[in-house]
């Protein structure tokens, strides 16, 4: 069933036995696997079913790394959470990011890889991702990345599938609505979780709605499940009095990862019309997917470095000496584009966009390139709306062939759990009284060392295969390394998970450490990050700790 707080309100003896805070990927994959348990679940979501700008505002903070988003950005305060915006790139971590890595400091997961992938398996059904299969051998006809390139410290046999997307609130609600166990209540925000006196665990969930009204909701167990940053939050701010919940060893809030974006360096194909599989492709079971480049584990143990990938992207396109009618059409059309991807697509170049902005002739650049390339443009349009908007497996975004065979090179890394990178309670409060967000995220000297690693083991490859080269020198592209941008909807590590309760926050169940029912479904608790886009595992781990509630609450 669905309640809505600002219409109507919930009795005040209002008790069940699991209480999941959070309406996105993790809260409603959870609440799903909880039907028919036998079991009475409330699901509280902090906004309502559509975007509400006062309630997004709740989202603001402070960010003291300009390379990272403002706090709002990348995440929407209403059921569905931020999967009504995602762009629906599912990726597993690698079974070398949940292994102890001495040369990565508090590295190693209280699990190993095979653990985690019958639940991979069921997400990727929650996400309608296709089948758990990530190998572009068996998932993809024959072709290779670069016709001719040899797998060698940079390898080709990863592929990214992409969701429909799923936005997961708008595919599940009907079921919600109709579930006589589950008990879906929007713009209900959970601002406090309660201790037992004894505080061995906490009695519930405080709900509170736009106008300030508050309800207390008793819980036999407890989810928090609201996103990497509002996860954090609401443990940071419950129990304040003792340095919030979980904060036991000075985890709490710490080891703050995103994942390093570097969009530096040209790789041009020799000869120029070398077949290159740069676009999407459809698995053998009819899902988007995209073929990159990723680095080898061994090449990770050998050189001590963290894990990345590179995808092939389009040029540039601010700058209209490019000379493509559909590039400049994505430039002039940019503000049309949410701001979460706006500042994605012209993030390279928003140096030299400053610069030329201003000129007249930067414009006329610009139509002059769409007028002279207008067959190509219409031809483009009409596609991008057959394919993308009307849809319903929609193409995930523009990769565009290039007709001189280059390329830019977008790179992941992989950051380093460090205590020093961290997110805190600023002294500003939002009118539920609820502390915002502080955000230092710092990249590490292994972070900017990887990264450079990872350029040198493409253009070795590069080279010892005669496919491509890079342009830029190896030089020029560590200089690049320096200046990595945050991945703005990557949230990761301030809950970590840990055997032991002095290196996290929670244990390998998910459970923070010391209480006996309080448990945490989130990219927060990843000890590390790999390169992997988070959503899938967050929502194997999900499912994961569904089945260990249906049997504790049983």
């Amino acid at each position: 069933m669905l309640t809505d707080l600002t219409r109507q309100k919930l009795p005040d003896d209002t008790a069940c036995d699991i209480c999941i805070v959070g309406a996105g990927p993790a809260g409603i994959a959870i609440a799903l696997e909880l039907m028919g348990s036998g079991k009475d679940v409330i699901l509280l979501e902090a906004g309502g079913e559509k975007p509400d700008p006062d309630s997004q505002s709740f989202l603001e903070g402070e960010s003291r790394n300009p390379a990272h988003p403002e706090p709002s950005l990348y995440r929407h305060r209403r059921a569905g959470g931020a999967s009504a915006i995602w762009g629906g790139r599912c990726l597993p971590l690698d079974p070398v990011d949940f292994e102890k890595r001495d040369w990565v400091p508090l590295s190693g997961w209280p699990m190993d890889y095979e653990e985690l992938v019958p639940f991979y398996r069921r997400a990727q059904n929650v996400l309608d991702a296709g089948e758990f299969d990530y190998r572009s051998a068996s998932a993809l006809p024959d072709g290779q990345l670069i016709d001719g390139f040899a797998d060698g410290a940079m390898k080709t046999d990863v592929i990214e599938r992409f969701s429909l997307p799923t936005d997961v609130f708008a595919k599940y609600r009907e079921k919600l609505v109709a579930a006589a166990d589950v008990r879906m209540v929007t713009n209900a925000a959970c601002v406090d979780l309660p201790p037992r006196g004894d505080f061995s665990g906490v009695t519930g969930c405080v709900a509170t709605a736009p106008d300030g009204t508050r309800q207390t909701i008793r819980a036999a167990q407890v989810v928090v499940a609201a996103g990497g940053l509002e996860t954090y939050r609401l443990l940071a701010n419950s129990w304040f009095d003792q340095g919030g919940i979980g904060n036991h060893s000075d985890f709490l809030g710490r080891t703050y990862m995103c994942h390093l974006e570097l969009s530096a360096g040209t790789l041009r194909l020799t000869p120029k019309g070398r077949a290159v599989s740069h676009g999407f492709e459809m698995t053998r079971d009819g899902v988007y997917a995209r073929r990159k480049f990723t680095l080898s584990p061994q090449f990770q143990r050998d050189y001590q470095v963290l894990n990345a990938s590179v995808r092939l992207h389009h040029p540039g396109i601010v700058d209209p000496a490019h000379r493509d009618g559909i590039l400049s059409l994505m430039y002039v059309a940019k503000n049309t584009v949410i701001p979460e991807y706006r500042r994605k697509l012209a993030m390279v170049d928003h140096v030299a966009a400053a610069a030329m902005e201003h000129r007249t002739a930067f414009w006329t650049g610009h139509m002059r390139n769409i007028v002279a390339g207008a067959p190509r443009v219409a031809g483009f349009g009409i596609d991008w709306i057959k394919r993308h908007m009307l849809a319903r497996r929609k193409l995930p975004y523009v990769a565009l062939k290039n007709g001189e065979g280059r390329y830019a090179l977008d790179m992941n890394v992989e950051q380093e759990p460090q205590r020093a990178s961290r997110v805190t309670l600023s002294s500003e409060r939002d009118r539920h009284g609820m502390f915002r967000l502080q955000i230092d995220w710092k990249p590490s000297e292994l972070d900017v060392a990887s990264a450079r690693a990872a350029y040198r083991a493409l253009n070795d490859s590069l080279a010892e295969s005669g496919v491509a080269e890079i342009e830029e020198s190896l030089p020029e592209l560590a200089e690049a390394a320096q200046n990595p941008v945050a991945v703005g909807g990557h949230h990761i590590g301030l809950t970590r998970m840990a055997q032991d309760a002095s290196n996290g926050v929670v244990d390998q169940h998910c459970r923070v450490h010391g209480l006996d029912n309080l448990h945490v479904a989130s990219a927060s608790v990843f000890p590390t990050s790999g390169h992997a886009n988070p959503t899938l595992t967050i929502v194997a781990l999900a499912l994961r700790l569904a089945d260990r509630l249906k049997a504790v609450a049983a």
